[in-house]
C-alpha cells in the first residue's frame, strides 16, 4: 500500500505534469467534452454496449475510479440512471468536474487516493475504471478494497494500459514509462490480480482496437477546421509532439510494448 508521502508525490506530478490545467484542455480538444483519455465518448459507448448494458441492476450505485474531468461519470449516471461516487487524486480534474456538473445531483466528485478511501461494504454494484490505474504498483492491494467495496454480483469494468513481457520491451518505451511515471503490467498479469483479489475475472486484449482509436484520433486533430482551433491556443510545436506521441504508440503496439486491455471482474 503506498504511504500518504507517495500519494502526496503522485497527486502533484499528475496536477503539475500530466493534468495540468493547460494539459486538461489540451487532452479535452482532442478526446471530446468532458473526457480526457483516449477515444473519449467514442469508446465509453462502445464499452457500455459490449460490457455493461443489461448487466446493471436498476438505479445503481457506482464508484469511478480516476474519473478525470467528469464526463465519463456524468454518461453513466444519465445511461443507467445511477448514483455515481467519482474520485481522482488529481485536484485539478476535481475543481473542473465539480464546477462543470454542480447541476448534476446524483454525481459526486472528490479528491481522494482509493487506497485511503473508507466506503461501507457491500456499497457499489459497480466499480468502473478507465485508464487510471497505470500509477498504481500495488494494483492487487487495490482490487482487495473493491471487493470488499462491492456487493455480491456486483462487478469491477476496468480499461486500462498494460505492456508486453519483459523480453520484448524496447528502450525507447522503458524510457516513455518511466518519464510518464507508470507502473505497467502484462494483462495476463492484472487479470490474475483480480483473479488473486478473489473475482471471477477475464481480461481482453483490445490493442487493434487502440491503434484504429489512435489513427482516429490523429487524422481528426489534422483535419483543417480542427487543426486551426489547435493552433488558437497551442503552438505548432505541441500539435507536432501530439502527432509524435500518436505515432510512437502505433509503433509500440505493433512491437508488443504497448498493450490495451480490459477487464471485467465478478464478485460472485
Amino acid at each position: 500500500m503506498p504511504t500518504l508521502t507517495q500519494s502526496v508525490e503522485t497527486q502533484k506530478f499528475l496536477d503539475t505534469v500530466q493534468y495540468s490545467h493547460k494539459g486538461i484542455h489540451k487532452y479535452e480538444l482532442i478526446f471530446g467534452e468532458g473526457f480526457i483519455s483516449t477515444g473519449g465518448v467514442t469508446t465509453t459507448v462502445h464499452l457500455c454496449e459490449k460490457y455493461l448494458d443489461g448487466k446493471l441492476p436498476e438505479n445503481p450505485k457506482i464508484l469511478d475510479v480516476g474519473c478525470g474531468i467528469g464526463g465519463g461519470s456524468v454518461f453513466l449516471a444519465d445511461r443507467y440512471n445511477a448514483t455515481v461516487v467519482s474520485i481522482d487524486l488529481g485536484t485539478n480534474v476535481i475543481n473542473i468536474a465539480k464546477e462543470r456538473y454542480a447541476s448534476k445531483k446524483n454525481v459526486s466528485f472528490a479528491v481522494e487516493d482509493a487506497f485511503f478511501a473508507e466506503y461501507k461494504s457491500g456499497e457499489f454494484d459497480m466499480i468502473y475504471s478507465r485508464d487510471a490505474f497505470i500509477h498504481v504498483a500495488e494494483k492487487e492491494k487495490l482490487f482487495n478494497l473493491f471487493y470488499k467495496w462491492l456487493k455480491p454480483g456486483g462487478f469491477v469494468f476496468i480499461s486500462d494500459y498494460c505492456c508486453g513481457e519483459e523480453a520484448v520491451l524496447t528502450d525507447a518505451f522503458k524510457a516513455y514509462v518511466a518519464q510518464r511515471n507508470y507502473s505497467l503490467t502484462t494483462w495476463q498479469n492484472y487479470e490474475r490480480f483480480l483473479t488473486n483479489a478473489g473475482f471471477t475475472a477475464k481480461g481482453e486484449n483490445v490493442t487493434e482496437w487502440f491503434r484504429h482509436i489512435l489513427a482516429m484520433e490523429k487524422e481528426r486533430l489534422l483535419e483543417p477546421k480542427m487543426k486551426a482551433k489547435f493552433l488558437e491556443t497551442y503552438s505548432t510545436e505541441e500539435m507536432n509532439g501530439l502527432i509524435a506521441g500518436w505515432d510512437e504508440k502505433l509503433v509500440t503496439t505493433t512491437q508488443g510494448n504497448h498493450i490495451w486491455a480490459v477487464f471485467f471482474a465478478v464478485k460472485e
